[in-house]
């Protein structure tokens, strides 16, 4: 039996989140996830104090830890990482010092306060050779730097289980929203400048929208349920049909566009420095089965997105 599954098989924690109004700290607030949850959160009546890379650093426990003295929240959501997927191949020490290390003293912080994490790892943690959905106990085997930092960060949090288990520890994938560069925006303003495009067609996974993923915080919350959860948009698309989505709703739309073909190529002809998992989709039933949610089509996510954009 894997650590995971071992984990899976245990009781289902539940424990109330105190606090009638509750308090959260939000790290990456500014970032492309934290400045969509952090509002979201607030509409639903939570009191959320924010900060980034520019007010304190995650890594800096003494600084963190007077933090959680202050403000004494309920919950942590940690929406802080290193995400450049390909920079971390060649700033190994960084990409852990972030994603993996800082998780240690983040655990121990919570577990002296009761305080609830939410923290948010990746589908990079697989290795893409599975042609099913992921499921939470699927054993990680990343192939990247980045998913290996991003491992290495699940298992500090898995390493204080006996002492503390009162987590979300939530998987996701190909993510984007407005703020900070995603795969949307490069595609419209490569489309608005060049005739020709090459996307990779042998990668396949599910596109996720901050606004959902925010939606699915606030959903898993409610349920006072804690453990691993995976969730992305419903459906799934290698980036080729991701890229021929967007230009077909942004042509539908009247956007301007110089893009007359789009050619499908293979990982090895594009080069990129870090490997990335030939497949991998989340399987969300167990974020369903909890919440009771219904998860939104990839699709329908990324329509509303492109329509929103400024």
């Amino acid at each position: 039996m894997s650590e995971l599954e071992d984990y899976e098989k245990k009781p289902v924690k539940r424990g109330r989140i105190h606090g009638i109004k509750k308090k959260v700290l939000l790290s990456g607030s500014k970032g492309m996830l934290g400045s969509v949850i952090g509002p979201y959160l607030s509409s639903k009546g939570y009191e959320v104090k924010g900060f980034d890379l520019d007010e304190g650093d995650i890594c800096d426990t003494a600084w963190l830890e007077k933090v959680f003295m202050e403000w004494q929240p309920a919950i942590f959501c940690n929406c802080a990482g290193y995400t450049k997927v390909d920079e971390a191949e060649t700033h190994q020490s960084i990409a852990f010092r972030v994603n993996a290390d800082a998780l240690s003293g983040i655990m121990d912080l919570c577990a002296n306060a009761g305080t609830v994490l939410v923290h948010f790892s990746t589908d990079y943690v697989f290795d893409g050779s599975k042609k099913m959905p992921y499921i939470e106990t699927d054993p990680p085997n990343p192939i990247s730097v980045y998913g290996q930092s991003k491992w290495a960060g699940e298992k500090n949090i898995f390493s204080h289980k006996e002492r503390y288990d009162r987590f979300y520890l939530i998987r996701t994938s190909w993510l984007y929203g407005h703020h900070g560069p995603n795969f949307i925006a490069t595609i419209l303003e490569l489309a608005r400048k060049r005739k020709e495009l090459n996307v990779v067609a042998d990668q396949t996974g599910t596109p996720t929208s901050c606004q959902d993923l925010a939606k699915a915080v606030y959903a898993l919350l409610q349920t006072e349920r804690f453990g691993i959860y995976h969730f992305s948009g419903e459906g799934s698309c290698t980036w080729f049909e991701f890229a021929l989505s967007i230009m077909d709703i942004a042509q539908k739309m009247d956007m301007e566009l110089k893009v007359e073909h789009v050619r499908p190529v293979t990982t090895k002809e594009f080069n990129r420095p870090a490997p990335r998992p030939a497949f991998s989709v989340l399987d969300k039933s167990k974020y369903k089965t909890h919440t009771g949610e219904k998860v939104r089509h990839w699709l329908d996510s990324l329509e509303k997105f492109i329509i929103s954009m400024p």
